[in-house]
C-alpha cells in the first residue's frame, strides 16, 4: 500500500490522496468486521492512528500532499502569490496551497486540451482537491469510531467485539499531539471552520472528483462540519462519562456557539446548522455519562450502544453484571466530580426564557436538553442545585424541543444509523427522568401543572419546522418526547422499565385524559407498536380489552363508535338540504385531531403485524354492529377533514395483507363507488378539480393514490387490470397527466403526487412485461404504453419530470425538503422508464398490426429525439446524493446503448456538447461504486432517502452503491463487445473518439492522471491490494475491462503504451491471490478474478518487446509470478502488502501460481443441479405449468457466456401461468410449490453456470499462459527464476513438473460429467508442454529414462480416458502430445533403455490404443468435421510401427490402412481448391494416410510392404486422380494450393517408391509399378521437367525433391520393363541428364555454391546427387536394354539442346564422362573429410575440446555446424552423411562406367568374355546389372558410326582415359568397400577405347 502512494503520488496529487485514503478507510473497515479485522495487520493499524490525529493538525502540523520532488525548486513570483490567495480562501498553509496548486499546474496542457478549461480554473480545481482529502480523512475518522459505537456495524454486520478495536480507539483518543488530542482538534475544527463561503469570494466554488463540475464551497464547507461533528458524538459516546472535564467543557462551550448561530440563522430556514446544534448538544449528552433507569435495576437485559462493551460476551452472567456494576459505580464517581466543577455548573444551571408564556429562544432549548442530562446525573447530595437546573430545562422546553428535533426534517434527512445512534442519546435522558426519583418528582409537578397553564414554544422554533404553537412544561410534551423517540427507533421503549410494564402509560391514561394527554399518548402507543408483532399484539390486545386494574377511557371502542356516529351526523345533514357551511361544523378540530391519533395507533398495530389482522379484524367484528372496513370506507364518503380521509385510506392499506383481503377491499371499493357519482356522494375526480386544485392541497388523492399502490403491492390483478381499469385511468389521465401544470400550497406535495403515481404505473407496468399479454391493447398497462409510443399527456410529464437534470435537483435535494420528494419522483419517472423500455418494442408491434402499419417509433428513439431531455437523463448517473437513482440511470443507459444500433448515445455527446461533463460524471458514479465496494463508504454528499409521513422512508437502497459500479462496468464492457469502434463505451474511457473517424483502426487515449474519464478507477482498483481480497467481483470485472482493451485492435497500441509499466504491478498479486481463501458467497467471482489476471498475464507475455528494457522486466517478473514459488516477504524489500500473515502454509512455498491455478480448477468443477423436487400434486401441476418447456426456452437465458435463466422473467411468467390455472379451477397450493420449485431450480442453475463458466474461463487464461510462456518467452525462464530466487538446472525443470501434474488431473477431470470442456485446455497445455521436450531434446534436464515412461504412462491413461469419452476436442491435443512424445523418443533412440521402455508401454496398451486410433482415423469427412484427429491418429500409428515393427499386424488388422487405400481413388481435386481451412484439413489428412502407408512399406517387417502390394496400393494410387490436376494461378489462391498439392504428390510418390524398393522381385509389384507409372504419366513428366505444379514456380529444394522421386519411379520401371517406358518419360529423363550432368553446367555450380552453406543445403546436395543416381540407373537400364545408342558429342550446345523441348536429345557419352570425373573427384574429397572425422572421433576421451583436420572443418561447416562447438555427436552425424555421399558418388562411378562399357561394346568389338556374367558384388535387387546385352530387334548390334567418328571417338578418348587412370588407382583401403568390380569396368572400357 505504501509502495501504491509513493507511485501514484510521483504522478497525481489527487490519485496519491485517493490512495491515502483507501489506506486508512481499509484499516477503518477492518475495525469493524471480525474477518477482516483478523486478516488485516494490526501493526499497520497502529501505523494508521497517528496519521489520524495529524490529518487534523492546524497550521505547521498539518501534512502536505505528494508531490513530484519539485518543492525545492525556487517558485515564480506569480505562483507564490497564487500560494498566498489559495491559502488565505483555504485556512491552510502555504506550502499545502502550492502542493495543490502544482498538482493542477502539472496537469494544464492534458485538461486543456481534453474538458477546454480555462487556467483560472486552476483555483477551483485546487480547493477540490483540499476538500476531497479533508473530507475523506474525517469520513475515516468517523469510521473508525463507529466501527465500536454503531449498535447494527456501520457497515451492516454486527459490531466487532474484538478487544482490539477498543484498545484502538481508546489510544486514539487518549493520544496527544503537541498537546492536544481529537476531540480537542476535532472541537477547533467545528469552531474555526467558516461556515459558509463570503459573498463575492472568488473561490466560492470547487471542482470535485464527484461529478467533474462546479460544486459550491459552502456545500463543502458544511459537510465538513457535520463529519466533525458526528465524530464529536461518537467519541462523547465511546467515553460515556469518563471524558476529561476540560474536553466536556469545551464541547460545552461549541454547543452553547452552535445553538446561537442556529438562532441567528433560523430565517434562512438552513437544516445544516440545526444538524450541528443538535448533534454536538447530544455529545455532551453523552459525555455526562446519564445512567438510565435499565442500568440502575442491573436487570439481565443487554446494554445498548455505548454500553456494548458490557453485554454479554460468552463469559458468563455474573461477570457481565459484575462489569456493569463497576462501569456504573465508576461514572457516578465522575458525576461528582462533574457535579464540582464550577464552570461546567455555572453553564449548566441557568433559567430559561419563559417571557410571556412562550420559550422564545431555540438556543435555550437545545441547551436546556443538555442541563436536564446534567441535573439528572448530578449525586444526591446535589439536589438543591439539580432541582431547579431540571425544572429550568423543563420550562425553557427541553422536552417539546427534542420531540420537534427528532420530527424535524433535518432530522428525518440524516443517515438512518445515525438517526438511531441519536434517538439513543434522546432516550438515555428521558429513560432517567422517568426511572429516577429526582424525576419521578418532576413527573408528578408536570401532571399537577396540567395542560392549560404550560408556556408554548415561540416563533423562535421555525427551524424545527413547527406551523402551531406546542406545549413545553406539561406531561403530553413529555409523552410526544417519548413518542419521537419511539418512531425512530421502537426497540427502545424495552430500555424503559416504566414504558415496558406500562406503569407510566396506565399513570398518564388515569381519569378522563384531555386532548392535550390522549393525541400523544396514542402517539407513543403507536410508535411503541411498531417495534415487532409481539408487541403490536399486546397494544392491540390492551386497547380491545384492558386487563383488570388498567385505565378502561382508551379503546378501539371508542373509535369505532366515534367514526358510526359522524356518518349519522354527516349523513343526516346532508339529508337535511342544509349549507355547506352546516357541514364544516360537524366534527370539531379537536375531534378530529383525536380520531386521527387512534387511525395512526391501529394502523401501526396493523402494519407491525400483519399475519395477525384478519384474527384482530374477527375480534373487532364480533364486537362492533358493523363492518370495520364499510365504517372507514364510509366516512371518507362525506366532506370529513383531508387529515381523517388520510388515515382511513392508510389504515384500509395496512389491513390488505393477502389476495383475498385485498379482492375484499376491491369489491368494497367498488360498492361505495369512490370513483362514481351516487346520491349523497361526491366523485372524487371532482373533488380533486373543484375542492383540493382550490385549496391547492391533495391529501385526499395522494392518500388514494398510495392505497392502490398497496393493493396493488399485495396481490396483482386477474386479467392484468382489465375489470378495474377506470381506476387506473383516473390515477393516469385525471391526477398524473396534470400534476406539473397545477398549483401547490406545499410545493413538496407536487413531487408526492407524482411518485405515488409513478409507483402506480410501475406496479402496472412490471407484471406485464413478464406476461406473454404485451399483443393485447385493452389493459391497463397497454394504455400506459400508447400513450408513451404516441408521446401523449402522460409521456410529456414523465419527461417533464426527468428534464429536471442532476444539478438542478442536487441544488434543490441540498437545499430544501421539497427537493427530497422530488428526488422521489425522479427516481420513480426512472423506474417506470426501465419498465416501458423493456416493453415497448412488443407493444409498438401491436400497434402496427392494429393499426395496419404506421406504428409510432419506440421509447428510446422518441426520448433520444429530445437532446436536452436525453442529456439529462444520462445526467442522473453523475447524481452522487443518492445511488439508486444512479443505479436505474445506468440500467437505462445499459438498455439505450444495447438497442441504438445506430450508435444514438454517441452521436448525442459529439452533438450537443455533453460529452465530458457526462464522461466525467459517469466515472464519479463509478468511483464511488467502487470507494463504496471496497471501503464501505459512500459519497460525502450522499444524503438520505427522503421520509413520507405515510409510510416512512420508501424503499431500502443500501445495496445500491454496491450495484453501481457492477452495472457500469457491465455497460462498457457489452459496449466494448457490441458497438462497433469508436462505441459509447470509448467516450466513458477517455478514448479520443471525436477526431476518429468511423471504423478507425486506431484510437487515441488522454492520459487517465488527467482526464476524469471511467479509465482512471478501473486502473487503481486493478493496481489495488485492498479491492483484491475486498471486491472480488468488482476487481474481475475491472480486469475483464482491461483485457478488452488490451485485445481490441484499435485501442491495444495506446493501452500498451498505458500498461507496460503497470503490467508488472499486477505480478505480485498472483501469489496472494492464488492462495487467498475462496469464500463461498463469491466463489464463482474469485474464480473470474484469477481468469482475467491470468489472461492480463498472458497478453503482457505475448505483446511485449524482449528489446525494450521496460518489457523485459515486465516480462520476467510475469514468468516469475507465474512459474515460480513466491519468495519470502520478509526477504523482499517493497515485496507485496503485509497482513497476510501466516496465510500461507509451509507445503504452500513450493507452489507456484500455475500449480495453484490448475489444482483449483480440478476441484472446483460444479455439480450439474438435479431437477425439480416436487410431490406428485405439484409435479402434475408442473406439468400444466409447462415448467420443464419454460426453463429449456432460450427467451429465458440472459445474453452473455454463462447461460443463466433470467429468474425475475421466469418468476413473472410462471406466475402469470399459475393465477390463469388458479381462475380455471386449479388448485393454488401444488401450483405455487411447483413455481417456487422452479425459481429455486434457476437458482441453483445460474449458481452452477456461473461457477461452471468461472472454471472454464480460468482454465482457458491458464492455458493460454502456459502456452504463449513456453513457445514465446521460455528462454526467458532462467532469468526469471534468478529473480524469483530459485535455482534451476535448466529449464525444462519448470516444464516438466507442471506437464506431470496437469496429466495427473487430467483423467479425473475427464471422468466428470462436464469435464470435457474444462479437459480441452488442460489438454492443449499438454501439448505445448509435451512439445517443448521435442524442441529440446538434448537438454542437459532432460528426464530420465524412468521419468520418461513415467510421463508416457501418465499420457496414455489420459489418451485412454479421453478416448472412452469419444470427445474429438481433447483426443485432438492429446493425440498430438502423444504424437510429440514419440518424436522425442525417436530424437533420442540412442538411449536403450528409453526406447525399450516406451516399446514396452506402447506394447501393453496396443489392445486399446491401435483400435481407438483406427476408429478417429475413419470418422468424419475429408476436410471436414475430425479431419484433424484423423490425421493425428494415423501419423501416431506410423510412429507407433517406427518406434516398434512388431506392431505393423496390429495396425492391418484395425483395416485402418485398408480404408484408406479404399478411399483414396474417391478423393476429389476439388480438395485443394476448397477454401482454406477445408483445403488444409484435407490436405493434412491425406499427406498422414500416405505417411501411414509409408511407414507400413518401409518398416523392418517385410510383411508390411507385401499386404501393401497384395491390397492393390500402387493400382489405389494410380487411381488417385487428384495430384494430376494443375493448380489455379489465380493471385492469393496460388501459395496454398501449390503447398497443398505439393506435399501430398510427394507423399504419393514416396509410398510408390518404397514399395517398388521394398519388394524388387515381385513380378505383382512390377506391374502395378508399371500402371501407376502410366496412370501418372502426365504428372510425372512436369515433375521431371520441374513444373510439378503448372505454371507455378517451386522453390529449388522442393522442386529437387519431386524430380528425385519421379527420376527414381522411372528408373525403376526401365530397369523392369524397359518397353514399359513411356517415350514422353524417356524424353525428359534425357533431358534431365542434359540440366545434371555437365561438370561446368548450372546446377553443377549451385552445388559448387552449396559448400559451406546452412544445413539445409545439405538436403540439397543429397538431392541433387540422388538424381544423378536415378539417371544414372535409367542410362544404364537404357544402354543394357534398348538398341539407342548414346554419341559420343552432340554439335550443338548444352543451352540449344535444353531448348529443344519436345524433341529427344540423348546424352552423349562425353556428357557422361563429365559427370564421371566429377564424381570421382568428389569421391577422393568426401574420403579426405571423412578421414579427418574419424581420426577426430575418440569413444574414450569425453572430452569436447576436439581437434579437427581442414578437411573435417569444411565438412562441419557443409552440415551447418560451428566447428567451434562441435560436439561427438555432430561429428557422428556428419560421418553418416559423408559415408552416404561417398555410397551414391560410387554408385554413379559403376553406372556410368556400365553405360559407356555397354555402348563399346555395343558399337565396337564384343569383348570376349561378359563381365557382367561374373557380378556378384552388387545386391540382387539391382538386377540391373545381371541384364544379358542383346538388340531389342534381334539383331546384329550397332555400327561404329552410330558413335560418331573417328575424331570424335579419340576425343572421348582422351577424356575418359585419366579419369580411367584415376579410377584404376584407388584402393580398398582408402575408401573402406570391394573396388574389383569398378576396376574390371575400368580394364574393359579400356580395351574397347583401345579398339
Amino acid at each position: 500500500r505504501t509502495r501504491d502512494v509513493e507511485r501514484v503520488g510521483r504522478g497525481s496529487t489527487a490519485m496519491a490522496m485517493d490512495a491515502q485514503r483507501r489506506l486508512l478507510t481499509t484499516a477503518s473497515r477492518a475495525l469493524g468486521s471480525q474477518e477482516r479485522l483478523r486478516s488485516t495487520s494490526r501493526a499497520e493499524l497502529a501505523r494508521a492512528r497517528p496519521f489520524l490525529l495529524r490529518s487534523l493538525a492546524p497550521g505547521s502540523d498539518a501534512t502536505t500532499a505528494t508531490t513530484d520532488g519539485k518543492e525545492s525548486e525556487k517558485e515564480t513570483a506569480p505562483f507564490a502569490a497564487a500560494a498566498r490567495a489559495l491559502a488565505a480562501s483555504l485556512r491552510t498553509s502555504e506550502a499545502e496551497a502550492a502542493s495543490y496548486l502544482r498538482h493542477v499546474q502539472q496537469q494544464a496542457d492534458a485538461y486543456a486540451s481534453t474538458r477546454g478549461l480555462d487556467l483560472e480554473s486552476f483555483f477551483a480545481d485546487a480547493a477540490g482537491a483540499f476538500h476531497a482529502e479533508k473530507l475523506a480523512l474525517l469520513q475515516t475518522i468517523r469510521m473508525v469510531l463507529a466501527a465500536q459505537v454503531t449498535r447494527f456495524g456501520y457497515h451492516g454486520d454486527e459490531g466487532c467485539s474484538d478487544d482490539y478495536v477498543e484498545r484502538f480507539n481508546a489510544a486514539l483518543l487518549t493520544e496527544r499531539v503537541h498537546g492536544s488530542g481529537l476531540v480537542a482538534r476535532l472541537v477547533a475544527q467545528v469552531r474555526d471552520a467558516p461556515w459558509t463561503v463570503s459573498p463575492g469570494s472568488k473561490l466560492e466554488y470547487a471542482r470535485t472528483r464527484s461529478g467533474g463540475s462546479l460544486v459550491s464551497r459552502s456545500v463543502l464547507l458544511q459537510r465538513e462540519t457535520t463529519l466533525a461533528c458526528e465524530c464529536i458524538y461518537l467519541a462523547c459516546t465511546i467515553q460515556t462519562g469518563m471524558m476529561p472535564l476540560e474536553e466536556v467543557r469545551s464541547i460545552a462551550d461549541l454547543a452553547a456557539e452552535l445553538c446561537g448561530r442556529c438562532e441567528r440563522l433560523a430565517d434562512q430556514d438552513d437544516g445544516v446548522h440545526l444538524q450541528h446544534a443538535y448533534v454536538v448538544t447530544l455529545g455532551l449528552v453523552r459525555a455526562f455519562g446519564v445512567v438510565d433507569g435499565e442500568e440502575e435495576e442491573d436487570e439481565e437485559t443487554p446494554g445498548h450502544q455505548g454500553e456494548e462493551r458490557f453485554r454479554q460476551d460468552g463469559e458468563g452472567k455474573n461477570e457481565s453484571r459484575h462489569k456493569r456494576k463497576a462501569w456504573i459505580k465508576e461514572v457516578k464517581e465522575r458525576h461528582a466530580h462533574l457535579a464540582a466543577d464550577a464552570g461546567l455548573a455555572s453553564k449548566m444551571a441557568w433559567k430559561g426564557n419563559n417571557e410571556d408564556g412562550h420559550v422564545r429562544t431555540l438556543s435555550g432549548g437545545l441547551l436546556a436538553i443538555a442541563t436536564m442530562a446534567w441535573a439528572l446525573v448530578l449525586p444526591s447530595s446535589e439536589d438543591d442545585a439539580a432541582m431547579p437546573a431540571l425544572e429550568n430545562a423543563i420550562s425553557a422546553g427541553a422536552l417539546a424541543t427534542m420531540e420537534a428535533m427528532y420530527r424535524s426534517t433535518t432530522f428525518r434527512d440524516d443517515l438512518p444509523s445515525m438517526q438511531l445512534e441519536y434517538a439513543a442519546a434522546g432516550h438515555k435522558v428521558l429513560s432517567a427522568l422517568l426511572s429516577s426519583q429526582r424525576g419521578a418528582q418532576m413527573v408528578s409537578k408536570l401532571r399537577e401543572a396540567g395542560e392549560d397553564s404550560a408556556p408554548a414554544l415561540g416563533p423562535g422554533y421555525r427551524a424545527l419546522g413547527l406551523t402551531q404553537k406546542v406545549s413545553c412544561t406539561s406531561l403530553g410534551s413529555l409523552l410526544s418526547a417519548l413518542a419521537a423517540v419511539y418512531d425512530r427507533d421502537p426497540s427502545l421503549s424495552y430500555m424503559c422499565p416504566p414504558v415496558r410494564d406500562w406503569s407510566f402509560l396506565d399513570y398518564v391514561a388515569e381519569g378522563e385524559p384531555t386532548l392535550g394527554l390522549l393525541v400523544p399518548y396514542l402517539q407513543c402507543v403507536a410508535a411503541i407498536s411498531s417495534f415487532g408483532a409481539e408487541t403490536a399484539n399486546e397494544v392491540f390486545t390492551r386497547l380491545l380489552s384492558p386487563p383488570p386494574g388498567a385505565p378502561n377511557n382508551i379503546r378501539w371502542d371508542i373509535l369505532f363508535r366515534s367514526l358510526e356516529a359522524y356518518c349519522q351526523r354527516y349523513a343526516s345533514v346532508l339529508s337535511s338540504g342544509r349549507h355547506e357551511k352546516s357541514l364544516a361544523g360537524v366534527m370539531p378540530p379537536e375531534d378530529a385531531a383525536g380520531l386521527s391519533a387512534y387511525l395512526t395507533a391501529i394502523r401501526s398495530c396493523y402494519e407491525a403485524a400483519p399475519e395477525l389482522v384478519p384474527g384482530w379484524t374477527r375480534r373487532l367484528l364480533e364486537r362492533q354492529k358493523s363492518s370495520p372496513l364499510e365504517v372507514l370506507l364510509q366516512i371518507v364518503q362525506f366532506p370529513t377533514p383531508v387529515a381523517i380521509k388520510v388515515e382511513v385510506y392508510e389504515l384500509i392499506g395496512a389491513m390488505a395483507t393477502s389476495p383475498s383481503a385485498c379482492t375484499q377491499i376491491w369489491d368494497a371499493l367498488d360498492t361505495f363507488g369512490n370513483l362514481g357519482i351516487g346520491a349523497g356522494r361526491t366523485d372524487l375526480a371532482i373533488r380533486l378539480a373543484e375542492e383540493e386544485a382550490k385549496k391547492e392541497s391533495y391529501g385526499e388523492t395522494l392518500s388514494f393514490v398510495r392505497l392502490l399502490n398497496r393493493l396493488l403491492s399485495v396481490a396483482p390483478l386477474p386479467d392484468l387490470g382489465r375489470p378495474r381499469a377506470h381506476y387506473f385511468a383516473f390515477v393516469r389521465n385525471v391526477v398524473f397527466a396534470p400534476c406539473l401544470r397545477r398549483g401547490y400550497k406545499n410545493l413538496s406535495e407536487r413531487w408526492q403526487v407524482a411518485s405515488a403515481c409513478l409507483e402506480n404505473f410501475e406496479k402496472i407496468l412490471r407484471p406485464a412485461v413478464s406476461s406473454k399479454a404485451l399483443q393485447e391493447l385493452d389493459t391497463p398497462a397497454s394504455m400506459i404504453m400508447v400513450d408513451f409510443l404516441e408521446e401523449g399527456s402522460v409521456f410529456r410529464a414523465l419527461l417533464g419530470i426527468l428534464s429536471i437534470g442532476s444539478e438542478q435537483l442536487a441544488r434543490a435535494r441540498l437545499s430544501s425538503h421539497e427537493g427530497a420528494w422530488m428526488e422521489l419522483a425522479v427516481g420513480s419517472a426512472l423506474s417506470v422508464l426501465q419498465l416501458a423500455l423493456a416493453c415497448d418494442g412488443a407493444y409498438s408491434a401491436a400497434l402496427r398490426n392494429a393499426r395496419g402499419g404506421g406504428a409510432p417509433p419506440t421509447v428510446d428513439r422518441a426520448l433520444l429525439r429530445d437532446a436536452s431531455c436525453a442529456a439529462a437523463l444520462l445526467s442522473y448517473v453523475s447524481y452522487v446524493h443518492n445511488p439508486s437513482l444512479q443505479v436505474k440511470a445506468i440500467k437505462i443507459t445499459l438498455q439505450l446503448d444495447f438497442r441504438s444500433d445506430e450508435r444514438l448515445l454517441s452521436s448525442l455527446l459529439t452533438e450537443t456538447n455533453w460529452e465530458f461533463p457526462t464522461v466525467t460524471g459517469f466515472a464519479a458514479a463509478l468511483q464511488a461504486g467502487l470507494d463504496s465496494a471496497i471501503t464501505g463508504t459512500q459519497d460525502y454528499l450522499v444524503v438520505a432517502p427522503p421520509a413520507t409521513e405515510a409510510g416512512g422512508v420508501p424503499e431500502d437502497e443500501t445495496s445500491a452503491a454496491d450495484e453501481r459500479a457492477t452495472l457500469l462496468l457491465d455497460l462498457i464492457i457489452s459496449s466494448l463487445r457490441s458497438s462497433p469502434s469508436p462505441s459509447f463505451a470509448h467516450y466513458l474511457l477517455g478514448f479520443d473518439v471525436v477526431a476518429a473517424a468511423p471504423g478507425a483502426s486506431a484510437l487515441a487515449l488522454y492520459d487517465p492522471r488527467a482526464f476524469d474519464g471511467c479509465l482512471r478507477p478501473v486502473l487503481l482498483l486493478a493496481e489495488s491490494d485492498i479491492g483484491l481480497l475486498e471486491a472480488p467481483i468488482l476487481h474481475a470485472r475491472c480486469l475483464e475491462l482491461l483485457y478488452q482493451l488490451c485485445e481490441d485492435s484499435t485501442t491495444r497500441a495506446a493501452m500498451h503504451e498505458l500498461l507496460r509499466d503497470r503490467i508488472s504491478y499486477f505480478a505480485p498479486h498472483m501469489p496472494v491471490i492464488f492462495r487467498s481463501p475462496l469464500s463461498e458467497e463469491n466463489f464463482e467471482y474469485g474464480l473470474q478474478q484469477r481468469s482475467w489476471l491470468l489472461r492480463l498475464a498472458a497478453l503482457a507475455l505475448h505483446d511485449a518487446d524482449e528489446s525494450d528494457p521496460v518489457d523485459r522486466t515486465l516480462l520476467v517478473r510475469v514468468l516469475g509470478a507465474l512459474f515460480f514459488p513466491p519468495v519470502a516477504e520478509d526477504s523482499v524489500p517493497g515485496s507485496f502488502s503485509p497482513g497476510f500473515e501466516g496465510m500461507r502454509t509451509e507445503s504452500d512455498q513450493t507452489r507456484s501460481a500455475a500449480d495453484e491455478v490448475l489444482e483449483l480448477c480440478c476441484e472446483s468443477i460444479p455439480a450439474t443441479p438435479g431437477g425439480l423436487e416436487l410431490s406428485a400434486t405439484a409435479r402434475r401441476a408442473a406439468d400444466e405449468l409447462g415448467i420443464e418447456q419454460v426453463l429449456n426456452d432460450s427467451s429465458m437465458r440472459i445474453q452473455g457466456d454463462s447461460d443463466q435463466i433470467d429468474i425475475p422473467l421466469l418468476g413473472a411468467t410462471l406466475q402469470n401461468r399459475a393465477e390463469g390455472l388458479a381462475a380455471q379451477g386449479g388448485a393454488r397450493e401444488p401450483l405455487k410449490e411447483a413455481v417456487l420449485a422452479a425459481v429455486r431450480y434457476a437458482a441453483e442453475w445460474n449458481r452452477y453456470a456461473l461457477v461452471w463458466g468461472a472454471v472454464r474461463g480460468m482454465a482457458k487464461a491458464w492455458q493460454l499462459s502456459v502456452e504463449i510462456a513456453i513457445s514465446r518467452r521460455y528462454h526467458l525462464f532462467r532469468e526469471a527464476a534468478g529473480v524469483a530466487r530459485i535455482d534451476i538446472g535448466s529449464t525444462l525443470d519448470v516444464v516438466l513438473p507442471l506437464l506431470s501434474s496437469t496429466l495427473t488431473v487430467l483423467p479425473g477431470t475427464l471422468q466428470a460429467k462436464d469435464g470435457a470442456a474444462l479437459a480441452r485446455p488442460l489438454a492443449l497445455a499438454v501439448q505445448t508442454l509435451v512439445a517443448q521436450l521435442v524442441l529440446d531434446p538434448d537438454s542437459p534436464g532432460a528426464p530420465a529414462p524412468a521419468a520418461s515412461h513415467a510421463l508416457l504412462r501418465q499420457l496414455l491413461a489420459a489418451v485412454k480416458a479421453s478416448t472412452e469419452r469419444r470427445g474429438e476436442a481433447t483426443s485432438t491435443p492429446l493425440y498430438g502430445a502423444l504424437l510429440a512424445f514419440l518424436q522425442y523418443t525417436r530424437a533420442r533412440d540412442e538411449s536403450e533403455i528409453l526406447l525399450g521402455g516406451v516399446v514396452s508401454l506402447l506394447r501393453g496398451g496396443a489392445n486399446w490404443l491401435l483400435p481407438a486410433l483406427a476408429r478417429d482415423a475413419s470418422e468424419g469427412n475429408l476436410g471436414g468435421s475430425g479431419a484433424a484427429i484423423r490425421s493425428l491418429s494415423r501419423c501416431i500409428m506410423a510412429s507407433l510401427v517406427s518406434l516398434d515393427p512388431m506392431l505393423v499386424d496390429g495396425v492391418f488388422h484395425t483395416g485402418a490402412p485398408q480404408a484408406f487405400l479404399a478411399d483414396l481413388p474417391r478423393s476429389p481435386a476439388s480438395v485443394f481448391s476448397a477454401p482454406a481451412a477445408i483445403a488444409w484439413r484435407a490436405s493434412f489428412a491425406l499427406e498422414a494416410g500416405l505417411g501411414l502407408l509409408l511407414q507400413l512399406a518401409t518398416s523392418r517387417v517385410p510383411h508390411g510392404a507385401k499386404q501393401l502390394a497384395a491390397g492393390g496400393a500402387l493400382i489405389s494410387l494410380a487411381d488417385f486422380r487428384a495430384i494430376s490436376t494443375e493448380p489455379e494461378v489465380a493471385p492469393g489462391v496460388q501459395g496454398s494450393q501449390v503447398g497443398r498439392r505439393r506435399r501430398v504428390l510427394g507423399a504419393t510418390l514416396r509410398l510408390a517408391l518404397a514399395i517398388t524398393a521394398a519388394l524388387p522381385t515381385s513380378r505383382e509389384v512390377t506391374e502395378q509399378a508399371v500402371a501407376f507409372v502410366s496412370a501418372q504419366q502426365r504428372v510425372l513428366v512436369r515433375c521431371l521437367a520441374g513444373r510439378a505444379m503448372g505454371a507455378v514456380t517451386l522453390p529449388f529444394h522442393q522442386e529437387l525433391e519431386l524430380i528425385m522421386l519421379a527420376s527414381a519411379l522411372v528408373a525403376y520401371v526401365q530397369g523392369k520393363d524397359s518397353s514399359q517406358t513411356p517415350p514422353a518419360l524417356k524424353a525428359s529423363m534425357y533431358s534431365l541428364a542434359w540440366q545434371f550432368f555437365p561438370r561446368d553446367g548450372p546446377v553443377t555450380k549451385r552445388m559448387s555454391g552449396a559448400v559451406g552453406q546452412d544445413a539445409s543445403m545439405s538436403d540439397t546436395l543429397d538431392r541433387l546427387w540422388g538424381i544423378r543416381c536415378n539417371l544414372a540407373r535409367f542410362l544404364r537400364g537404357v544402354a543394357s536394354a534398348d538398341r539407342d545408342v548414346f554419341p559420343c558429342i552432340r554439335s550443338v550446345s548444352h543451352s540449344e539442346i535444353l531448348d529443344s523441348e519436345g524433341s529427344e536429345s540423348r546424352p552423349t557419352l562425353r556428357l557422361m564422362v563429365d559427370l564421371l570425373r566429377t564424381a570421382v573427384d568428389d569421391l577422393f574429397n568426401h574420403a579426405e573429410q571423412r578421414d579427418a572425422l574419424a581420426g577426430a572421433v575418440n569413444p574414450a576421451d569425453e572430452n569436447m575440446g576436439l581437434e579437427l583436420a581442414p578437411e573435417g572443418v569444411e565438412a562441419l561447416r557443409m552440415e551447418g555446424v560451428d566447428p567451434q562447438r562441435v560436439t561427438p555427436r555432430d561429428i557422428s552425424a556428419a560421418l553418416k552423411h559423408q559415408d552416404r555421399i561417398i555410397s551414391r558418388l560410387f554408385f554413379i562411378s559403376e553406372n556410368v562406367l556400365a553405360t559407356l562399357y555397354l555402348t563399346l561394346r555395343r558399337c565396337l568389338q564384343p569383348a570376349t568374355k561378359d563381365i557382367f556374367a561374373t557380378r556378384d558384388a552388387f545386391s540382387a535387387a539391382d538386377d540391373m546389372y545381371t541384364t544379358p546385352i542383346r538388340p531389342s530387334n534381334g539383331g546384329e548390334p550397332s555400327s561404329q558410326a552410330m558413335l560418331g567418328t573417328q575424331l570424335e571417338l579419340e576425343q572421348l578418348s582422351k577424356l575418359l582415359l585419366p579419369v580411367l587412370e584415376t579410377v584404376s588407382q584407388m584402393r580398398t583401403k582408402d575408401f573402406g568397400r570391394d573396388l574389383q568390380y569398378l576396376h574390371l569396368l575400368v580394364r574393359r572400357t579400356k580395351e574397347y577405347l583401345s579398339l
